[in-house]
C-alpha cells in the first residue's frame, strides 16, 4: 500500500489537528524545527490529499462546538464561561458554520430503571 500522505504533513496533521494535539500553526513549527509557511503549505497539501480531515478547529472554536454539541449548552452559558459577549459567541459560531462545522445538539434519550417496574403494563 502507499502513502498518499508525505510523514511531514503526517506529523503537521498530528500536531495540529483538534483530534489528535490540536496545538497552533506556530507551535507545530517550532516543534518540527520549520517555517510556519511550510506548516501552512503542508496543510493545504492535506486539504487536497485528505479533506476527510478538515476543517481543522481551534482549541476555542472546539471548545465552542463541544459546548453546544456536548453538553447542550445556551449561548448565555457558553458566553459566560469564555467571558465574551453573546453576539461574540454568536460571530463565532457563524464562523464555524461557515468552515462547514456541524451543530447537532444533543438527542436526550430516555432510560428505563428499576423504579420504573411498577408502571409498565407489557414488557417486550
Amino acid at each position: 500500500m502507499t502513502r498518499t500522505i508525505t510523514q511531514f504533513e503526517e506529523a503537521v496533521l498530528r500536531l495540529v489537528h483538534h483530534d489528535f494535539k490540536g496545538g497552533t500553526q506556530r507551535e507545530a513549527a517550532i516543534e518540527l524545527n520549520c517555517s510556519q509557511s511550510q506548516i501552512s503549505d503542508a496543510i493545504s497539501r492535506l486539504k487536497r490529499k485528505a479533506p476527510g480531515f478538515f476543517p481543522i478547529l481551534t482549541r476555542n472554536q472546539l471548545l465552542i462546538h463541544d459546548c453546544i454539541c456536548e453538553k447542550g449548552m445556551t449561548h448565555t452559558e457558553i458566553s459566560a464561561l469564555l467571558g465574551i459577549s453573546e453576539n461574540t459567541l454568536k460571530g463565532r459560531i457563524a464562523r464555524l458554520k461557515n468552515k462547514g462545522v456541524n451543530f447537532e445538539k444533543p438527542k436526550r434519550t430516555l432510560q428505563y430503571g428499576e423504579h420504573l417496574d411498577g408502571q409498565v403494563r407489557q414488557k417486550f
